[in-house]
């Protein structure tokens, strides 16, 4: 049996959002403000903390990959970085930006949260 081929028209009807869903989406409240304020709350701190200590992060983060692959070259740490951050099954760049997406959308509060937070954060500092 061949699996039928997925067309715009299929996949926009599973997954089109219209107003009436995404109107009670929002009145359904107690579902996505806790997710709404903790991802908010988490971006405004990555976003005052980029602005204040910026370079010292990126130092930082780079000093610790070049770490990491160094010892992974030389044979002392057998897990590879994407063992690591869970990304053993991702072959590439396009599937990362894939489940990145994915998560937005399944998590679109916590995401608008972050953003918003995140730019407060960045500004307020």
């Amino acid at each position: 049996m061949v699996p039928k081929m997925q067309t715009a028209e299929n996949v926009s009807a599973h997954t089109a959002y219209t107003i009436a869903s995404i109107k009670a989406y929002l009145l359904d409240y107690m579902v996505w403000l806790p997710e709404f304020v903790i991802y908010g709350g988490a971006g405004f701190l990555a976003g005052f903390l980029l602005r204040n200590f910026g370079r010292a992060i990126i130092s930082i983060v780079a000093i610790v990959l070049i770490t990491l692959i160094a010892l992974q070259y030389t044979g002392m740490m057998t897990t590879t970085l994407p063992e690591m951050v869970g990304l053993s099954g991702i072959s590439s760049i396009q599937e990362i930006a894939d489940v990145a997406i994915a998560w937005a959308k399944n998590h679109i509060m916590g995401f608008v949260g972050f953003l918003l937070g995140f730019s407060v954060g960045l500004k307020l500092s």
